[in-house]
């Protein structure tokens, strides 16, 4: 081949020979490599790129699933007042004179409207919060006078059920920095909630007292329970978990979720210890000093 190089030396010659033979599979090797290492790059950033697309679109979809749940709580709220608004004149006798049956339907009338309210105010606070929007109005709130006007205004669910509340409070129980309108809404959603899983004749009792840096609101029930596998399902929105009463008491799912986002607004924690067929108490835990978020 006049393409060798004669050398000297016999091993010198076979190497180059070697080499010269080599060269063309080296750079086949090289050339695969570098694709390889090309192919693997770009689709990395092929793959990134295709997931921060999906995180943008489903970002937008929440966004406008957001909006639109709003929208329509704020279209339903107007007509469900006037049904409020109209069918309590008529339990109050302003449309004339009306019978026992005519009574009747209309108390089931008012009931189910106000349910349907209690579901469409839960939603609009909840989407305030999600967005941001919200803005508290921060006072001392005393927790006492709020959980026992609670406990009168349920008197009559409470009575038809035939359950029992215990109150237990710590003496000079101190104030707590917050919006007293929220922190209504957790405790009644806790009692309320308490009420719908207890079975007739059962057994609710409030504790509220304090530690060292906290004021402790306790709701204790006899009811259903619910297994230690279901627990991370209550505080979901629109989360429900099924159990012999939850089909009867119905529920928007959104009751639990709600309170837990206004206990974090107020830098407080929620917790809940039960066991399926004894009973479930939920423990809030909110700050005696108003919390930096608020």
């Amino acid at each position: 081949d006049q393409n060798w190089v004669i050398h000297s030396n016999e091993d010198e010659v076979s190497l180059a020979y070697k080499t010269r033979r080599a060269q063309p599979y080296i750079v086949v090797l090289v050339g695969a490599a570098a694709t390889l290492i090309l192919s693997v790059y770009f689709g990395k950033v092929l793959g990134n790129r295709s997931r921060q697309v999906e995180v943008s679109k489903e970002l937008e979809l929440k966004v406008s699933k957001d909006e639109l749940l709003s929208l329509a709580s704020h279209q339903l709220r107007t007509p469900s007042t006037a049904v409020k608004h109209y069918t309590g004149m008529l339990l109050q006798g302003y449309g004339g004179k009306i019978d026992r049956k005519q009574r009747e339907f209309l108390n089931r009338a008012y009931s189910a409207n106000e349910r349907q309210l209690e579901i469409i105010n839960q939603i609009l606070h909840v989407s305030r919060i999600e967005t941001g929007s919200l803005v508290l109005a921060i006072e001392p709130v005393n927790i006492t006078q709020i959980t026992k006007a609670l406990i009168l205004e349920y008197q009559k669910p409470l009575k038809d059920k035939k359950q029992i509340v215990k109150l237990n409070i710590e003496n000079k129980l101190p104030e707590v920095q917050g919006d007293p309108i929220y922190l209504t809404i957790i405790i009644e959603n806790l009692l309320t909630n308490a009420s719908k899983y207890t079975p007739d004749g059962g057994k609710i009792s409030i504790h509220l007292y304090t530690d060292s840096s906290c004021l402790i609101l306790e709701v204790s029930d006899t009811g259903v329970g619910i297994d230690k596998k279901d627990v991370g399902q209550l505080f979901k929105k629109f989360s429900r978990v099924h159990n012999d009463l939850s089909i009867r008491s119905g529920g928007s799912g959104i009751g639990l979720y709600l309170s837990k986002l206004i206990v974090e607004l107020h830098g407080g924690t929620i917790e809940i210890i039960s066991r399926r067929g004894i009973g479930s108490t939920f423990r809030v835990k909110l700050p005696l000093i108003a919390h930096k978020k608020l």
